[in-house]
């Protein structure tokens, strides 16, 4: 020990210690009770300057945490308040901790600071306050705006969620929304009430949707003479989608997702009539490539022989196979224009400008299917 001593004796310091003043001890007292809260004053200088650092570096800590939990990654389009105070407090308390080394300059700048500490903490107050109590609203309504952003479509004529979500969005664009956060609960309220009412509308209008879709599909299979059978057959899944469908609609929340929803029904219930024309073509070209031929045995008794020409009849014997017919598909809501019909002059019009539509899609196709 004596060696190290010596071989460092001329980079060592001696200071004298200097007894700090009464009156600089009672006004970094009366900063940590006025601005911190401190419940008894410290007499003591050592003690002292232990309560001193242990304060601001607890606040230095906990501006550290609240940023990082709640402050990192892409910035969302509503950002909690109070980054900036938080920024503030790791500035201000970065700055007097890099005296701690030094009571007297410690206690000087302390002293000094306290207008900025007690500007600070107030402010600071407010954040931490909004992250105790008023983050859980908060996310709320963040959550209800991307609903309403959902929705919109839907909501837009209702005026009172017009007017709720402007005042929202005021509310959760200010960087000190900490009075108006009380606000935000009742301006939810009445319009989720009624975006619950609207999407149970839709999803009513969506069930009956799907029992009437399916049994047109189920209409489509039975008017398929002499195929009806096969026809069934062919979607003999309809039952199960039909369940299927009809539980996602329960599940819906929001009326975009039954919209979305209605287009998949739609979809599915034309492959499913293209399934069944499919179906049938092939049924009926396998039956032309059938040849059947009666026979009266000697017993007297008549046997039909079916022949398959694929295998067994020479080249130009095979008969030509129809081509497959040509279906163009048509939505009932592209045939006709929005038009109100007050007569029925009105009406036989119409119908008029329809038939001539239909026959004009009618030329160089075989059938058209309607949906």
């Amino acid at each position: 020990m004596v060696t190290l001593l010596r071989k460092d004796a001329d980079k060592a310091q001696v200071r004298e210690r200097i007894k700090m003043s009464d009156e600089l001890i009672k006004k970094v007292n009366r900063v940590l009770r006025e601005t911190f809260d401190a419940k008894r004053d410290i007499s003591n200088e050592d003690e002292l300057t232990a309560t001193v650092v242990d304060t601001l570096t607890g606040y230095k800590n906990e501006c550290v945490e609240l940023t990082n939990n709640n402050f990192t990654g892409l910035a969302p389009a509503y950002p909690y308040p109070g980054l900036k105070v938080l920024e503030d407090g790791i500035k201000l308390t970065t700055r007097l901790l890099d005296n701690r080394n030094d009571a007297q300059t410690l206690f000087n700048a302390f002293v000094k600071a306290q207008d900025d500490l007690d500007d600070w903490k107030e402010d600071y107050d407010q954040v931490t306050f909004f992250f105790e109590s008023q983050k859980p609203v908060f996310d709320k309504a963040v959550d209800f705006m991307g609903l309403m952003k959902d929705e919109g479509f839907y909501m837009d004529s209702n005026a009172q969620a017009v007017e709720a979500n402007k005042r929202i969005e005021q509310i959760l664009k200010n960087p000190r929304p900490y009075r108006e956060v009380r606000e935000l609960h009742e301006l939810m309220k009445p319009v989720m009430a009624a975006h619950k009412q609207m999407v149970d509308a839709k999803r009513k209008e969506m069930l009956d949707d799907i029992t009437a879709q399916m049994a047109q599909v189920h209409e489509y299979a039975q008017s398929q003479d002499g195929y009806a059978k096969l026809a069934e057959h062919t979607i003999e899944d309809a039952g199960r989608m039909a369940k299927t469908f009809e539980g996602r609609a329960h599940g819906a929340t929001k009326a975009s997702e039954l919209a979305a929803l209605k287009q998949q029904l739609i979809e599915y219930c034309d492959r499913a009539c293209e399934k069944i024309d499919t179906a049938i073509e092939e049924e009926k070209a396998r039956q032309q490539r059938e040849s059947r031929r009666k026979e009266v045995t000697s017993t007297g008794e008549i046997v039909t022989t079916i022949k398959d020409n694929d295998k067994d009849a020479p080249a130009t014997a095979k008969p030509e196979l129809a081509p497959a017919p040509r279906i163009k598909k048509l939505r009932l809501a592209e045939l006709g224009e929005r038009k109100k019909l007050e007569s029925e002059s009105d009406i036989d019009a119409y119908l008029g400008q329809l038939r001539a539509r239909l026959l004009a899609e009618l030329q160089g196709n075989d059938a058209i299917r309607l949906s």
